[in-house]
């Protein structure tokens, strides 16, 4: 009885997130400057669509804790540009269902779990864990999952001289089918009027 009553208290399901991040980002601590540049994509894009101040929150935490599943997968894993195996990759598919359960097991967070859980579908439905296309995708999915994906393709590249034909942006705009062509062109637009 006791126990439950602990679980209960905010106080602790908070300093329990807590744990799960920090455990996950000193594991990976390149998953926190992810976490970070992709919650702050987000937020910028949230802004330059002009959303609402409550839609422009959500849309930072989603991506914050977009890969917080990750905490369950083998340290072999976080490493990026890795060679996986065909069961690694399967490990590696599962970080979304386990972010949504983590995530739905917090009030506060609850109402990002289902971005969590979708940010790794694809417009045309060749994504993952359900298939869904299109507009299925909840809405702050399809965002965290441009933004994620430009910031791998950023961080991938850091320090890089590279050609038109690498240049990240230009890699974005080419890639058919994997995000809503709208959100991409908002993000497109948004990067490219940066100050230099």
């Amino acid at each position: 009885m006791y126990a439950i009553k602990v679980l209960e208290r905010d106080d602790f399901k908070s300093s329990t997130l807590d744990s799960i991040v920090t455990s996950l980002q000193s594991d990976c601590p390149q998953e926190e400057e992810h976490a970070q540049r992709v919650s702050q994509w987000c937020h910028d894009l949230g802004v330059s669509m002009e959303l609402p101040h409550v839609k422009i929150r959500r849309l930072k935490l989603a991506g914050y804790f977009h890969d917080i599943g990750k905490i369950v997968l083998h340290k072999d894993c976080l490493q990026e540009g890795s060679e996986f195996t065909e069961a690694e990759l399967t490990e590696i598919r599962k970080h979304p269902i386990m972010g949504y359960r983590i995530l739905n097991a917090f009030d506060d967070t609850m109402s990002l779990a289902d971005a969590v859980l979708h940010h790794h579908e694809r417009w045309d439905g060749s994504g993952y864990p359900k298939g869904l296309k299109g507009e299925e995708i909840p809405f702050i999915a399809r965002v965290v999952a441009v933004a994620s994906y430009y910031d791998r393709l950023t961080s991938a590249q850091a320090g890089e001289a590279l050609g038109a034909e690498q240049n990240p942006l230009n890699q974005l705009e080419q890639l058919e089918g994997h995000f809503d062509p709208e959100i991409k062109r908002e993000f497109v637009n948004m990067i490219r009027n940066l100050p230099s």
